[in-house]
């Protein structure tokens, strides 16, 4: 994988700027001129402007940039493609389970990339989606738990965690999870949605009469967290991200 030059890191810190409040079109129009002036190609240019055209529901124009990422050949051998980056393997199995959520191609490309590189975050997720799609929750759980051991500040992992022990009906070790990643970042929308879902299964599962002040605590919670979710956004409809 080529080792971009700080222009490129500049120029994809600002795309992926754009792509976490949800522009995409800035930030695939960002990249889409970088990479048109490059000669190289630059794997992490090709994710984000896919995964843009992704979040823009255009999987097919993503799919196709992906493609191209895999048989483009530079001009001269001096420099570098995209063909072997396990970046743009995830970025295939990503979209592929944007289409079909139990994909065994997504799962198949999630595993290529992890070949190569097995802490590469992005293929995790993508392949405890799958398997947690597939209904193979501790499969999924164990998936994303090996690489958290060395990334235990990734906000991602931690909320997909959760999101693994709500599927599993396990809100409180859930709430364990949205803990530590809203402690990382305690304005993360994805952690706070997450969070209101937890308590609301916790009183669900909370049985009066002998629980009703459990139960009654759970729902207050789950108040707040969507009280603090209004606040966030000012009271305007959000987009949960990938």
């Amino acid at each position: 994988e080529p080792r971009p030059d700080p222009n490129i890191v500049r120029v994809v810190e600002a795309a992926v700027d754009h792509y976490t409040i949800g522009e995409y079109e800035e930030a695939a129009r960002i990249l889409r001129e970088e990479r048109e002036r490059s000669i190289p190609c630059y794997p992490h240019v090709v994710y984000y402007e896919a995964l843009s055209y992704a979040q823009m529901g255009e999987l097919s124009e993503a799919e196709s940039l992906l493609e191209w990422a895999e048989t483009y050949t530079p001009p001269q051998r001096q420099y570098a493609d995209c063909k072997e980056s396990p970046l743009i393997a995830a970025g295939r199995a990503q979209i592929t389970y944007q289409q079909r959520p139990t994909s065994q191609t997504a799962l198949a490309l999630s595993e290529q990339a992890l070949d190569e590189d097995p802490d590469l975050i992005p293929a995790v997720l993508t392949k405890a989606r799958v398997l947690l799609a597939q209904g193979l929750i501790p499969e999924a759980w164990q998936a994303v738990n090996r690489v958290l051991q060395d990334h235990p500040h990734d906000t991602n992992l931690l909320l997909l965690l959760a999101e693994i022990e709500l599927a599993d009906e396990q809100p409180g070790a859930a709430l364990e999870y949205i803990g530590q990643a809203l402690y990382i970042d305690p304005d993360l929308l994805p952690g706070l949605y997450l969070q209101a879902e937890a308590y609301l299964m916790l009183a669900e599962q909370a049985r009066p009469p002998l629980e009703a002040e459990r139960r009654r605590q759970a729902f207050g919670l789950a108040v707040r967290s969507a009280q603090l979710i209004l606040s966030l956004i000012h009271i305007s409809e959000p987009t949960r991200p990938y």
